[in-house]
């Protein structure tokens, strides 16, 4: 299929769980270095986002997750569908993990993450995106640019598709999907920790 007569575009974004350790382990770096300056030496600009925090940025554009106002139905404009991969992962949470406290919640998804282990996850989603709003699509999970929002932590692939695309089409190329309802449930399960 030729990207000149895509109608829309499948993009699947693979949860990688050792490139959001490395965003991890290069904010921890940066706050180091940030703790060790002393006064009047050259602070970093407050608009310099550390990545960590424009992948968290973007995420939250994308799918906003607080309740009531900002929550929104599914699909969100320019989309015609956006689900969560029903994973490895999402299968061992235990019930009624949305309601549990953030530091429950992060307890319960690193036990789960080394019992299963971080390359057996399954985590992802997945968003079919009209052609109008690709780039501005794109865009919001680039945060400030090359190799850096949403795209850091995952296997990103695009796949055009023509006017003529079916379900079949999506089904043949990712993971059983969840049945989510609205921008919070993509926001909860895109990655094992909410990015928190």
């Amino acid at each position: 299929m030729e990207v000149a007569t895509a109608s829309a575009y499948l993009i699947v974004a693979r949860y990688n769980h050792s490139k959001r350790m490395k965003l991890l382990e290069s904010r921890m770096r940066s706050s180091q270095v940030g703790m060790a300056q002393t006064e009047g030496q050259s602070t970093v600009a407050a608009s310099e986002v550390d990545e960590h925090e424009q992948a968290r940025r973007a995420a939250e554009a994308l799918f906003p997750y607080e309740p009531p106002d900002a929550v929104k139905p599914l699909p969100i404009e320019g989309t015609r569908e956006v689900h969560t991969f029903n994973s490895a992962y999402y299968k061992a949470l235990p019930p009624g993990f949305r309601d549990k406290s953030k530091e429950e919640k992060l307890s319960i998804a690193d036990s789960i993450i080394e019992r299963l282990g971080a390359e057996n996850l399954g985590i992802g989603w997945m968003a079919v995106v009209e052609r109008q709003y690709f780039l501005s699509f794109v865009e919001q999970m680039s945060g400030k640019g090359k190799g850096s929002g949403l795209w850091q932590v995952y296997d990103i692939e695009i796949v055009p598709m023509d006017e003529t695309w079916t379900e079949s089409d999506i089904e043949a190329r990712v993971p059983d999907l969840n049945k989510d309802e609205t921008t919070a449930d993509i926001y909860e399960f895109m990655t094992p920790r909410s990015w928190n």
